[in-house]
Formats: structure tokens, sequence, C-alpha cells
């Protein structure tokens, strides 16, 4: 570090006088302050260099004359104060101005994303509902369409397998079994039609079962129920039998055999 030549306090960056050469502090910088033997006797002020003079490196200042006027070093004070005023001023217009474009963004961005999502959001829920009714009323009436005429195709009307519990509860509904026997003209040949009809009637798909034995035959009735399979129904007493080529027909537990020979031999549904 360089020490000032008139009181020497150590300084970094002297300042170097334009009169004598000498570096000093800045209290003893000027002439006067240092009784620079070289001073001149005009008056004088210090400035940097014009435009026009070579410049020199900062810190450094010279004294020119001036050629008219006079400035003493309180009016040279007052300008470096009012230069930093205003150099304080015109930061805080410039912060003030960041602060305001900041919120300004921050405001539009906000506004403009809630537009956006609020648009967005009911044109894709119109969207949505549009395609999704669409596609949906189209599938679901080919679907129907197409299942309603296979269920009821030829009839005029929609009829379904029903559940085992559906048979048994539409069998305790039937009257069909309280009608009379009749060898004459109501045979188990009415009994079976009657009860398919009244299946029929009630929306479930029903079997008439022709029984083959070796000297004659027999009808009954059965379900292709959707939980247990297919079932037979014997429609004058409304028991529920099972069918077994080469075996007897006729529960021998409960019922009395019969005068013919009820081995059966084959059976046919006719749906």
């Amino acid at each position: 570090m360089v020490k000032c030549a008139y009181c020497g306090k150590e300084v970094s960056m002297p300042f170097v006088c334009p009169y004598c050469g000498q570096p000093f502090c800045a209290e003893h910088r000027l002439p006067e302050n240092h009784e620079c033997p070289n001073m001149p006797k005009e008056p004088f002020t210090y400035q940097r260099k014009s435009k026009e003079e070579k410049r020199i490196k900062e810190g450094e200042f010279y004294f020119i004359r001036e050629s008219s006027g006079k400035e003493n070093s309180h009016e040279i004070v007052k300008k470096k104060k009012f230069g930093r005023i205003i150099l304080a001023f015109s930061m805080i217009l410039i912060i003030a101005s960041i602060t305001v474009a900041f919120t300004s963004y921050n405001i539009g961005n906000s506004q403009g994303y809630q537009v956006g999502y609020n648009e967005g959001k009911q044109s894709g829920y119109e969207f949505g509902y549009s395609q999704g009714y669409n596609d949906g009323n189209v599938s679901g009436y080919n679907v129907g369409y197409l299942k309603g005429v296979e269920d009821g195709v030829g009839r005029g009307y929609n009829i379904r397998d029903p559940t085992y519990q559906e048979v048994l509860t539409f069998i305790a509904s039937d009257q069909t079994d309280k009608n009379q026997y009749n060898e004459e003209n109501y045979t188990c040949a009415n009994f079976a039609a009657d009860f398919k009809n009244h299946a029929f009637e009630a929306g479930y798909r029903c079997g008439y079962v022709l029984i083959e034995f070796p000297d004659a035959a027999h009808s009954i009735n059965c379900f292709n129920t959707t939980d247990k399979g297919l079932i037979f129904i014997e429609p004058q007493d409304d028991n529920i039998v099972s069918l077994t080529i080469g075996q007897p027909y006729w529960n021998r537990t409960i019922y009395e055999p019969p005068t013919y020979n009820d081995t059966i031999i084959r059976y046919t549904i006719v749906w």
C-alpha cells in the first residue's frame, strides 16, 4: 500500500496531485490541503477530464483552470450528493417498475390459468358427455336390439331362461296340476302343452319333452335354468324328475309301477 505524502496514512487507492506528482489520501488530495509547492496562484477547482482529454485510471483527479466562475469544494460536494440522490431515485424507480411488472405477471398468470381451466373443464365435460352419450346410445341400442331379436324373434315376446328359484316360484303359482287327467280329451300331452304356454306367458322359456318307452310315450316339461342347468318337471303334480336312458321313468318310491314298460328309450325336447 502507498502512504500519503502529507500525513503518512496508508491508502489502497491514492490520489496523485497533478502539480507535484505526489500520492495523497482523500483528506489531503487537494493542493491546498497538502500545501502543494507547485499550486497555481490563480483560482482553481477539480474535476474529471473532459471527453476530449485522455482518460486516466479511476481515482486520479486533475485540476484545470476555469475560464470563468468559481467553484469551491462545498459546491462540488453538493453536486456529488445531488448525483447520488438522482442515482438512488432512479434505482427506486427501476425496482418499483420490476415489482409492478412481476405483480402484473402473477395476476395475469393466475387469471389466465383460472379462465383457461374453467373453459377447458367445461369444453371437456361437454365433449365427453356428448361423445359418451352418443357411443353408449348407439352401442346400447345395437346390443339391445340384437338380444331382443334373439329372444323374441317370430313370437312378438321377449322370453328368457329363468333361475332355479324362479322355476320354483312359477311352479307354485301355476294351476295346470289342478286339471283332471282324462284319457279321451285331457292327457299328459295336454298337461305339458298348457304348462308350456303358461310359462311362456310368464316370460320364461319352457321346453316340451316327449319321452319314448318300448310300447308307449309320455309328455313332460323342462327349463334350462341359468344357475342349475336343465331340469325336468312333471306338470301333473309339479314334481322335479330325472330322465336316464335305460332306467324307468316313474320313481318306484313314489309311484306304483304302471301297467306298461316305462323304461326310457329316448326323449326329445321341443323349445
